[in-house]
């Protein structure tokens, strides 16, 4: 049976308790176990000199120096001991089987062998010792490890290790950890230790000293936080690093190194390589405080004045501190920031300009700290501001158009075209600039040529303006006579044409009405002289005139003239007087357009004769006293002009370097400053506003007593006998369209006045026998 006859094969162990799967399980196991028994043989020795110096250093015997002796003992017996190691082969482990299942005679050889004759007596035998070998095999295992000690320690030199380890713990006491951490330390070098030195210097927000660290100690950094590392007597670039991320210090000197970096990642920070560290410590990142708000209350006091009592806690301080309104139910509405004054407690705010009189609102109050953490806290009641109180259709009409576009800032182009209709026909007379700045608004709000946030403030003042109107009362009066007027010369037209007196008792209504009119307008302070009196006889000879042609059937001329008369009441409703401060401004703005011509041609000069090389500093200097004299001319007159500071320095550091013969240098400030004075002079123009100086009295005046002085702001010819006075106010409209300095809503709104009508064949500019 030991042999295997050729040409024969064996037969397949098929018992069901084991398979061939389950036996290669098996025999990984053994493998393992055999693999781990023959480990731990190598590792004993090792074990028991480290376990036996563990004792010593709790009796207090142990050193650097002796640990590192007795590990490298301890390090070679097990690399010998490696050495030695075998791996187990496959008869060892079947033999390991059968061991540990007690299987005697070999039954797992079975799988290998074969009968050596092929007679049926053979085959017979073989089944039976198959199937005995099969009925073993079911309960085959391959066992725990075996303990190795007994055989490597045969005088149980273990046990003596072990009670002396026992000894020694109770013989130090608290004391043991110290003595292992002293006896597992590695050996100081023979030379200076290096100083490792370390702190956190905290944010600027937080006012806080910087903190120095200890040793191995764990520590928080606000965010923003800065650390700094310094090394000191080493002779390379020391190895630092934060969770993870390696920092490259910088050298201070020999032997000397200094890392400052910014605090963004928690983790611990490690000086030196792994197997030399100087210092290490944990760091943990913790978030600025958030402000503390306490709303105490929210009222109005008379009406619209918000009072806020509130009291804010933060260990930095407090930045920016606002109260936000907005109106409730609507979440797209514009919101009103009202910005208040970082350390009080009681805040109060004037609301009455606020869009949205009338309707509730929320109260937020916003607190951002120097740490740049914010805090809201919205106050649980609403409030609601009294409805506006105004007077003027006008004012009305547009302070709805304002909520409207306030609340859904979307719908502006609309509201613009709603302005714009407005603007063409007022609900009630208002001032002519009034009426322009409207147009143009509104032609700005149908382009989007402005945000919503800005129309609601230019809104909110044209409505000041028009409900603030000295002229209020008076204007009305002037409209309802002149619209008697009209009405009457249009009923004319209808074949019902006024009588003599009925139309002469018109006219003299209409100019008691413009009488009062330009009263009102005059300033309120200062010496009053007496108006001129007004020529209106042009008026008169052309309402006359209607009334001639109405009853002559001539009803094509009666309708274009009357069409002139209402262009002229139009102009005299829009009639403004020029204040004391407005002319003493225009004065000064003619002045300084005068002086940064000749500053802007005496500057230039100096940069040829600079190039030529014959300027002084003296004459830049005489250029640069005439400027300041404009300059504070232009402050008493309420005027600034951007450009002026610069081209001031400019002047001085061209003078300055004319005197030290820098030429290029003084010819770079010379042409600085040309340019400056360019854009002095055209802000100066933008500023400039076309103000009809009309019902003066003075050395200028027109002797006929209606116009101003004779410039391009006047309305020439209006009160001279058998003028045409729509074609003086097309005029006057015409010379206001040259003026380069208005906006552009403000030419496009006069182009539209001067366009002729298509339904008419007559303009207002055709002559009277149109």
């Amino acid at each position: 049976m030991g042999g295997r006859t050729p040409g024969l094969t064996a037969p397949r162990l098929t018992a069901p308790g084991l398979t061939p799967p389950d036996l290669a399980a098996l025999r990984r196991r053994a493998g393992g176990a055999i693999w781990l028994e023959s480990l731990t043989r190598a590792a004993v020795p090792a074990a028991g000199i480290l376990l036996g110096y563990t004792a010593l250093t709790l009796f207090g015997l142990g050193n650097p120096w002796a640990f590192c002796g007795l590990l490298a003992a301890a390090i070679l017996w097990l690399g010998l001991g490696l050495m030695r190691l075998q791996a187990p082969g496959a008869q060892r482990v079947d033999r390991r089987i059968e061991h540990a299942s007690n299987l005697p005679h070999r039954p797992l050889a079975v799988l290998d062998d074969a009968p050596q004759t092929d007679d049926p007596l053979s085959r017979l035998i073989w089944q039976r010792h198959l199937a005995s070998a099969e009925a073993a095999l079911r309960t085959a295992r391959a066992g725990p490890p075996l303990p190795v000690l007994p055989a490597r320690d045969p005088l149980a030199l273990r046990l003596l290790l072990l009670l002396l380890l026992a000894t020694g713990l109770v013989i130090a006491g608290p004391a043991a950890p110290s003595r292992l951490a002293a006896g597992f330390a590695r050996p100081a070098s023979p030379s200076a230790a290096p100083g490792v030195t370390a702190w956190i210097t905290p944010p600027a927000y937080d006012p806080a000293p910087p903190v120095l660290l200890a040793p191995g100690q764990r520590v928080a950094a606000l965010a923003g936080s800065r650390l700094t590392v310094m090394v000191s007597g080493l002779g390379h670039k020391p190895f630092i690093a934060l969770a993870g991320a390696t920092i490259a210090p910088a050298a201070l000197g020999d032997a000397a190194y200094r890392a400052d970096f910014p605090l963004t990642r928690a983790g611990t920070l490690v000086v030196g390589p792994w197997w030399a560290r100087l210092a290490h410590w944990h760091i943990d990142i913790t978030a600025p405080a958030t402000p503390v708000i306490a709303l105490s209350s929210v009222s109005l006091s008379q009406g619209t004045n918000l009072v806020l009592r509130f009291h804010i806690t933060d260990p930095y301080g407090i930045a920016r501190l606002t109260a936000l309104l907005a109106p409730v139910g609507h979440a797209r509405a514009l919101t009103q920031a009202i910005p208040l004054t970082p350390g009080t407690t009681t805040a109060w705010a004037d609301l009455a300009d606020s869009p949205y009189r009338g309707l509730d609102q929320s109260v937020t109050l916003t607190a951002t700290n120097l740490a740049g953490v914010t805090a809201s806290l919205t106050a649980p009641h609403n409030l609601r501001l009294p409805p506006a109180t105004l007077h003027d259709p006008t004012a009305l009409r547009l302070a709805a158009l304002r909520q409207q576009l306030a609340l859904a800032p979307a719908t502006q182009p609309a509201i613009g075209a709603a302005t714009a209709s407005l603007a063409a026909q007022p609900l009630s007379p208002i001032a002519g600039a009034l009426d322009i700045q409207l147009a143009a608004l509104a032609e700005d709000m149908r382009l989007n040529a402005t945000t919503p946030p800005a129309t609601v403030d230019r809104l909110g003042s044209l409505i000041d303006s028009i409900e603030a109107e000295p002229d209020a009362a008076p204007a009305r009066a002037l409209a309802q006579a002149d619209s008697a007027l009209l009405r009457a010369l249009q009923q004319g037209l209808q074949g019902h044409p006024p009588t003599a007196a009925a139309l002469q008792s018109l006219l003299q209504a209409m100019q008691q009405a413009l009488a009062r009119h330009l009263a009102a307008l005059r300033p309120p302070t200062g010496p009053s002289a007496p108006a001129a009196p007004l020529d209106l006889s042009a008026l008169n000879n052309l309402a006359a005139r209607i009334m001639a042609d109405e009853a002559a059937g001539r009803t094509a001329q009666a309708a274009a003239e009357l069409q002139q008369l209402q262009a002229a009441l139009n102009a005299l409703q829009s009639a403004r007087p020029m204040t004391a401060a407005e002319a003493a401004r225009a004065a000064a703005a003619n002045q300084a357009a005068q002086t940064l011509g000749q500053l802007t041609n005496g500057e230039a000069q100096m940069l040829d004769q600079t190039h030529q090389g014959t300027a002084t500093p003296d004459d830049q200097q005489v250029l640069q006293s005439a400027l300041q004299a404009m300059r504070k001319n232009l402050a008493g007159a309420g005027l600034s002009l951007p450009g002026l500071g610069p081209a001031a320095r400019n002047m001085a550091a061209a003078a300055h370097a004319l005197g030290t013969g820098d030429a290029p240098s003084a010819e770079s400030a010379e042409s600085a400053t040309i340019a400056q004075l360019q854009r002095a002079a055209a802000a100066l123009q933008a500023e400039t506003r076309n103000d009809a100086a009309i019902g003066q009295n003075g050395p200028a005046s027109n002797p006929n007593g209606f116009n101003g002085p004779p410039d391009e702001d006047s309305t020439p010819g209006l009160g001279q006998p058998g003028a045409n006075p729509a074609a003086a106010i097309e005029q006057q409209i015409i010379r206001q369209d040259a003026n380069p300095a208005l906006p552009a809503p403000t030419h496009r709104y006069f182009r539209r006045l001067l366009a002729p009508d298509p339904a008419s064949a007559c303009t207002p500019s055709s002559p009277a026998g149109c």
